[in-house]
């Protein structure tokens, strides 16, 4: 039954998500083509942004403490991953590369948020550690930019009844966290259900469009 449900998507009206990728902004880092990954909802690439899903440290590089949603808060991730987004709609500044995320718009959305709210803001933030570089030795309850922009995109295609996980973007991108995407308290029964619920009605998520 609900995968018969998962299969009526809502009808795309020209948005589409993409994980996109950017470099560091650390010189040595940048070189080996390590990567900080973020999520966007749009009409096209480096258009009008309907959403954003951009994460990082609560606190700074000494004391960086619980990986949170920046977007919005005018921090350097904030603006940096603003920045990247719209050099795309001129062929993209060097090093920011893209991949689609095979899942509707809504899908994308529900679990934008779903991420948002676990992971909370810096001045409210969850109970999810930042570690800078992670790997299979990281503590579970640590991650990331690039191990919540990987949820988002999981989880939305798995909303959406699409097998296997989020390819990474092209051009050789290092993406360190990538592989600890269940390192984020993700709720996958809650954002299928409000997928589920808004494929029934046939409703559309309200877009404010967002820097």
């Amino acid at each position: 039954m609900w995968a018969m449900i998962r299969s009526m998507r809502p009808i795309r009206r020209g948005w589409r998500g993409w994980l996109v990728s950017r470099p560091l902004g650390i010189g040595a880092l940048d070189k080996q083509g390590a990567r900080h990954m973020f999520v966007v909802v749009a009409d096209e690439l480096g258009g009008e942004v309907t959403a954003r899903y951009s994460y990082g440290p609560s606190g700074q590089i000494y004391n960086p403490g619980n990986l949170v949603s920046l977007t919005g808060t005018g921090t350097p991730t904030d603006l940096d991953d603003r920045d990247a987004w719209l050099s795309l709609a001129d062929g993209g500044s060097e090093g920011v590369d893209f991949v689609l995320i095979d899942a509707p718009d809504d899908a994308v959305m529900i679990a934008g948020a779903h991420v948002n709210a676990v992971l909370g803001t810096p001045d409210r933030p969850g109970t999810t550690s930042y570690a800078p570089v992670t790997g299979p030795i990281t503590r579970r309850t640590a991650g990331n930019s690039n191990s919540a922009a990987i949820a988002v995109a999981n989880a939305a295609r798995t909303a959406a009844g699409v097998e296997g996980g989020q390819p990474l973007p092209e051009g050789g991108v290092r993406a360190p966290g990538h592989g600890q995407a269940d390192h984020i308290p993700v709720n996958q029964g809650a954002i299928d259900g409000a997928y589920e619920r808004l494929a029934v009605t046939g409703s559309r998520i309200r877009r404010r469009p967002e820097n």
